[in-house]
């Protein structure tokens, strides 16, 4: 249990990494006007990273919350449905970034 508890720690300080990813990616967007290529090339890497970033951290996150349930440590009462509607609007953020790269 600890460990996966270790790992959930991990997981925060890579969170915290996920925000700077949006934040570069944000600050590229407001200063692209001037920059052209360079700066759609930028905020590209940064949503690259960010969503890479994202689906690496959403995965640790399910699998560690598994453990600590199946551990008998974490009690989660997951409605089938609310999983369905979290994974849809996850499928529909990527479809929108996608969009987004796309058209730079």
């Amino acid at each position: 249990a600890a460990v996966h508890l270790k790992k959930l720690q991990e997981l925060d300080e890579d969170i915290a990494k996920l925000l700077g990813y949006a934040a570069d990616s944000i600050s590229v967007i407001n200063r692209a006007a001037g920059d052209g290529d360079g700066a759609k090339q930028e905020f590209r890497e940064h949503a690259q990273k960010l969503f890479a970033g994202l689906e690496s951290v959403t995965v640790a996150l399910r699998r560690e919350a598994k453990a600590l349930q199946d551990a008998n440590i974490l009690t989660l009462a997951v409605n089938t449905n609310t999983d369905f509607v979290l994974k849809q609007k996850e499928h529909d953020h990527v479809r929108v970034a996608q969009k987004i790269l796309s058209t730079l």
